[in-house]
This record gives C-alpha cells, sequence and structure tokens, in this order.
C-alpha cells in the first residue's frame, strides 16, 4: 500500500459481477484462494477480499475467513474485519491479536486489552507476543489520555473532501493546497479503471480546483506539495502503478518562472527499488543550510518506512540522505513537517504509547541533524483511535490542518465508513495558567527503546509490566458468583426517600468530581416500577458504548448531509468523551476510594439521579432510583467486593437523591411517539446519568 496514501483503498471491484459468476462455476475454492494471495502480495486488499468471498461460496472453511478478515483489516473496513476475526477465534488464536488492534482503532480499548490479553495466554511464543504485550500497554495509556480543551477541530466539508482520500495539506498565503485521490487513470487497461491522486487548491472556503501549469498528470498521482518559504519553487511527489495495487514514488521539483513553471526536475536521490514521498523545508537558522525532509524505505532505515534529511544544493538537488535514527522506530514514520516559529518537528508513527494506528508526535529541536529531546504525543482532539497524518501548522502555531480516517470522515457506503482520509482543521488556544499539579498525581518519563515521553498518570496502583495472566486481572470485572448487597432502597411502590447532605462536614479535594455516568434509554431493567438491580453501572456501560452507531443512524437520517455529518460529530464526541470517559474515570475514582479507605477514612458518596423527560414522572423517579442502584452495585462487587467490609461497618456510606426527571430543560423532547429525539439525540441523551456530585470525608 503506498505511503503518501496510507491505507486509502479503491472502491471498484476489479472483477464485473458477472465475470466473477463465470468464473465462479469453473474454478475450485483453491484456485479463488490462490488468486486471492497473490492479489494480497501485490496489496490489493478489495480483489483479495472478493477472491476469498468466492473462495467461502464455494467451501465455506474457517481459514478463507480468516484470510478475509486479514484483508477486510488491510483495506481499514473494521467493522467488516471485527466481524470475520470474531468468527473464527476457536479456529486461529492469531484472530484475537488481529481483532485487538481493529478494536484498539475503533477506540474500544478494554475490549482490545481483553483480546491481545486472549492471545498471549494462547500463544506463550507466538510471532505476535510482543507487540500484544505493547498494546495492551497502548491501551492502558489510551484510556489516561483526555481531550485537550486547547484544542478544537472540525472537518472541512464536502467543498474539499470527498468518499476517497484527501491528504498533504499546505498552506500557502491564503490559498490551501492539498491532494486527492478522487480521479481516474485515463489510460488504465484495468476494468474497471483505477483511480490517482491529484493536487488541487481551494481559496476562501471555495470549493477545491484542480492545479494548472502541467502538475497533475493523466497516469500519474501527483502528491504532497512542499514550496519554497519565498515561493520560487517546489517540491512534490509524482508516483505510478507497478504490480497490481502497488505504488511507487519519487521525488521532483520544478522552479516558478514569471509566468507559470519550469518543467519537472527529478531529484536524484530517488531509488527504483524503493518509495520517496512526503518532501517537508526545513532550514537550519545558525548555519541558514536548507534541507528537504522527506519519508522512505530506503536500505539502511530503522523500520518500513522512515523520516530522512538531506541538504539542498545550488540545483535544488539533494546531497546524501541522513536517517533521522532518534525519532526512527521498527514501525512506521512519515508525513514530517517543521514548525519554524515553534522550532518543533512533527511526525506521524505507529511507535509504541500510541492511542490509534497512526498518532503525530512532535520532538523541540533548533538542529534536526541533533536530536536529543523528548518525542511527546499531541493530545485528543488532535489524535484519535484512528490514523492521524499530514500535521501542517500556520499562524504561529494557532491554526492548522491534518488527515484522518476518524470517525465523522465522507464515505461512499457504510461498509467504507473508515477506509479513507478527510482534511480536518484545528486551531489551538493558549490555556489559563493553571495551579501546581495536586501530590496524588506524579509527572514520570516513560521510557521505550525508541522514545522518551513526558506522560501525567494517576497514583498507585501503578500498571505494571506485562507478563501473560488471565485478562481480567488486567480488565476490571465485578465477581460472576458475587451477588450484590441488596440496597436500601424503597420497595417498587413506596414513596421516594431524599437523604440531605450533612452540611457540617468537611469534603476533601477529590479530582474530577462532579463525575457523570450515562445510561442507555430505560435502562438498567427496562418496563418495571422496581427501585433497585441487581446490574452494576458497568453492566449498563459496556452495551451503551456499542450502540453509538445505531444513534447515529436513527438519529440523521431525516437530515441534510451537511447536517448530518455535523449531528455525526455531536454523537460521537458525546460517545467518546462523556460516556467512555464517565466509566473509566469512575475506575480510577474507585481505585483511589480503596486507597484512602484503606488509610483510615470515613466516607459518604452523594448521588444524584437523573433520566430525560420521556416517560411519566412517577416512572422516572424508580428509573432514577435503578440507575443510582447500579452504581452502588459496582462499588459493592468491585474487585471481587473489596468495598464490603467498609460498607458493612458504616466507613463507607451512600447519600442517594433520584430526582428523574425534575431537573431536565424544557426543550428536551418527552413524546414517545418522537423516538429521534426523545431518544437519540444529544440532549435527551445527557439526561440519563447518575452524578457523583460530593464526597464528604472524615479522617
Amino acid at each position: 500500500m503506498p505511503h503518501f496514501l496510507v491505507r486509502s483503498i479503491r472502491f471498484q471491484l476489479i472483477l464485473l459481477l458477472g465475470l466473477l459468476t463465470s468464473l465462479a462455476q469453473a474454478q475450485s475454492h483453491r484456485a479463488f484462494a490462490q488468486a486471492a494471495q497473490e492479489a494480497m502480495d501485490n496489496q490489493d486488499c478489495q480483489t483479495a477480499m472478493d477472491y476469498y468471498l468466492a473462495a467461502k461460496e464455494k467451501k465455506n472453511k474457517p481459514i478463507y475467513t480468516f484470510e478475509y478478515a486479514k484483508a477486510a483489516q488491510q483495506c481499514h473496513l473494521l467493522e467488516l474485519a471485527a466481524q470475520s476475526f470474531e468468527a473464527v477465534l476457536a479456529d486461529f488464536p492469531e484472530a484475537y491479536f488481529q481483532l485487538g488492534r481493529v478494536q484498539k482503532e475503533l477506540g474500544a480499548y478494554q475490549e482490545a486489552t481483553k483480546n491481545f490479553s486472549q492471545y498471549l495466554l494462547k500463544n506463550t511464543n507466538g510471532s505476535h507476543t510482543k507487540a500484544a504485550a505493547n498494546e495492551i500497554e497502548n491501551c492502558t495509556y489510551a484510556l489516561t489520555q483526555k481531550k485537550s480543551p486547547a484544542y478544537t477541530i472540525k472537518n472541512m466539508g464536502k467543498k474539499i473532501n470527498s468518499g476517497f482520500s484527501e491528504f498533504a495539506p499546505v498552506l500557502q498565503g491564503d490559498t490551501l493546497f492539498y491532494s486527492s485521490y478522487r480521479f481516474t487513470h485515463s489510460n488504465d487497461p484495468n476494468i474497471p479503471k483505477r483511480k490517482i491522486a491529484k493536487s488541487l487548491y481551494a481559496t476562501q472556503n471555495k470549493k477545491g480546483k484542480l492545479i494548472k501549469y502541467g502538475f497533475n498528470d493523466k497516469e500519474n498521482f501527483t502528491a504532497n506539495l512542499c514550496f519554497l518559504p519565498d515561493n520560487s519553487g517546489v517540491y512534490y511527489t509524482q508516483c505510478n502503478y507497478q504490480d497490481g495495487a502497488k505504488i511507487h514514488c519519487d521525488l521532483y521539483f520544478r522552479q516558478r518562472k514569471k509566468r507559470g513553471w519550469k518543467k519537472p526536475i527529478k531529484l536524484n536521490i530517488n531509488h527504483p527499488k524503493f518509495t520517496t514521498t512526503h518532501p517537508s523545508y526545513y532550514v537550519d537558522n545558525q548555519s541558514n543550510t536548507e534541507y528537504l525532509l522527506f519519508s522512505s524505505d530506503r536500505v539502511g532505515g530503522r523500520g518500513k518506512s522512515d523520516i530522512w534529511i538531506a541538504k539542498i544544493n545550488k540545483n535544488h538537488q539533494l546531497e546524501k540522505p541522513t536517517n533521522l535514527s532518534a525519532i526512527n522506530t521498527e514501525g512506521d514514520e512519515m508525513t514530517p513537517f517543521y514548525d519554524h516559529y515553534n522550532q518543533e518537528l512533527f511526525f506521524s508513527s505507529t511507535r509504541h504509547l500510541n492511542i490509534g494506528g497512526f498518532d503525530i508526535f512532535k520532538i523541540k529541536s533548533t538542529n534536526l541533524l541533533d536530536l536529543n529531546g523528548a518525542i511527546k504525543p499531541l493530545p485528543q482532539p488532535i489524535n484519535s483511535p484512528a490514523n492521524d497524518l499530514y500535521y501542517f501548522a500556520a499562524k504561529d502555531g494557532k491554526l492548522g490542518y491534518l488527515a484522518s480516517n476518524r470517525t465523522g470522515a465522507q464515505f461512499i457506503d457504510k461498509k467504507n465508513e473508515r477506509c479513507c482520509n478527510d482534511l480536518y482543521e484545528w486551531h489551538y488556544t493558549q490555556p489559563k495558567a493553571v495551579s501546581t499539579p495536586k501530590p496524588d498525581s506524579l509527572l514520570v518519563l516513560t521510557k521505550s527503546k525508541d522514545t522518551t515521553i513526558a506522560v501525567v498518570i494517576p497514583p498507585k496502583p501503578k500498571v505494571q509490566k506485562f507478563n501473560p495472566i488471565p485478562f481480567d486481572t488486567i480488565v476490571q470485572t465485578h465477581a460472576p458468583n458475587l451477588k450484590p448487597i441488596k440496597p436500601k432502597t424503597p420497595a417498587p411502590k413506596s414513596k421516594i426517600v431524599f437523604t440531605e447532605v450533612n452540611p457540617t462536614k468537611s469534603t476533601n479535594n477529590w479530582a474530577n468530581l462532579p463525575i457523570k455516568l450515562f445510561f442507555e434509554n430505560d435502562q438498567p431493567d427496562n418496563r418495571t416500577t422496581a427501585t433497585t438491580t441487581q446490574k452494576t453501572y458497568l453492566d449498563t456501560y459496556q452495551p451503551y458504548l456499542k450502540r453509538r452507531l445505531a444513534y447515529i443512524t436513527s438519529y440523521c437520517k431525516p437530515l441534510s448531509q451537511d447536517q448530518k455529518e455535523t449531528a455525526a460529530n455531536d454523537i460521537t464526541d458525546f460517545f467518546y468523551y462523556e460516556v467512555k470517559q464517565g466509566g473509566e474515570t469512575l475506575k480510577t475514582f474507585t481505585k483511589e476510594l480503596i486507597q484512602r479507605l484503606q488509610a483510615g477514612a470515613q466516607i459518604q458518596i452523594i448521588l444524584k439521579g437523573y433520566t430525560s423527560p420521556r416517560a411519566e414522572s412517577k416512572y422516572n423517579d424508580f428509573l432514577a432510583a435503578r440507575r443510582i442502584s447500579s452504581v452502588k452495585n459496582h462499588f459493592i462487587t468491585f474487585d471481587n467486593g473489596v468495598l464490603q467490609t467498609y460498607i458493612s461497618s458504616g466507613k463507607l456510606s451512600f447519600s442517594e437523591q433520584p430526582l428523574g426527571e425534575s431537573t431536565a430543560p424544557t426543550h428536551i423532547e418527552d413524546r414517545l411517539t418522537n423516538r429521534r429525539l426523545s431518544i437519540y439525540s444529544v440532549g435527551a441523551a445527557r439526561e440519563r446519568r447518575v452524578e457523583i456530585v460530593q464526597i464528604i470525608e472524615n479522617n
């Protein structure tokens, strides 16, 4: 797969339906499987999927499902890949590892950790043992990361983006230049014709247009423009198809003349066996020496694709390249960009301690030939569980762009939802001064073979280095045989009791309050007037997270395309940054609660339960009480009931205030017939929650 496209795929079937049908009648399942493997060798995952599907129809063997899943994974059809891997877990232990990678890229870090752990249990000496252990640490790290309020990010919309991949954004003056993989190879012998990338420009929020002056070719790819600071010339990438879907890329330079541009010059550092792409300009201010950064899989690198640097000579050619070994790893590093204003090098990498596929990292340095600083990941929402690449900063680092295939990117059909990159615009606002970190937080340097990253981690218990053990000692679950203590809440038809908070007691400083815990509509235990439940909050939380796509589908159906995009982003943000964040914060909070109780504290937890106004008020009072009950059950059953002794002795107690719909805003839809607004809108969803509003602690 070409590095500059980064997992973009073609959406046309190489085989027409009629041809595939006739072949199916004549060929054996083995012939289809062989053709599929040849397609995978040529990096043509879409064709491989078609052949494996034909082989499965001939003979439904688990190996074809497994290989089909790997092809779908390479095509970045994540939901389809996950379903297929799940179907063959019993047949192929490696499927646990691959499923974990898919789930991680979907942001399902707990589920991914579980499957990475299962892989290690079943493959103590497997080929992915080291990678699985690293991925568990990646997922643990990802769960500690929070969205930075300093950054805002938005999709650039249909005027720029398409259902194919857009990438390589560069702002030159007030003009945005970028590349798009939406154009047809005019002389392609394949049926149907393959797609190529061309370079476009857009001004003042207008629709992108093709660049003229012979930059774009009918048969070759043109991408990754890198303008010299004085706009006197431009470096760029030109690529062509080789075998199947394999693409080879070289670097070129064009010099500006009074009117138009001179003919392209092919750079001397290109190699026929290796791809050279992603040009980026850098000048050493001390020596006033100009360099070109680029990425390549050439010999002499540390991994698959590395970042290199080469001095620019007077003829705009390059001298012998140097590998930036201080930042390169055994994985992939690409799309470098040097911010001269802030003197920081940005690049995308699959290196250890990441939250997705490719994450964007930075290292501060005035001399790229002597890199020795700490490599730091950018925060969310710049990074996401998906692939994030082509970071570009302008205007003193307060504005910029990137390419990502995160949720919300445009797609041609549902199965290809996460296949391709869209361009996103981001803005940075300097955060206000914050107080000194509390003593119970610790700033540490997390070191690995290839990097040093500054990370703020919570206090003990610390995440220990992974040693293959049952996954339920890594992912916290409640004990299956331990029944929750029956909460002392009213009987189903009795009056709800409000326990008042004693105002004379002092409240210690607990972080992250209030903790908001969100629920699916009419959960737990729908259609009942009971005020207690046997379920814990995490029993309801995990299924709710999986409902995100259902919410997007149900809410967005009647909207226009632009409205759908905005609404889908809002719903996704709610699930990722509110629902998921609440559940993860609850786990961290519970561990801190245990520590304080073990230290001798006496603690009261104040819980308030809320509902949306969809049902009758009396029913909503019962529902709010059930929700509080599920949160209490979480504490009762946590870590095999470690807190039960403190609850029985009265050292840990709860104050319950089931408020129902009483605080819901009047504009929230309450009609049962309007399911779209009363269930699936973000406004209604935010009302379905329990809040840990206050902690009263006596030592």
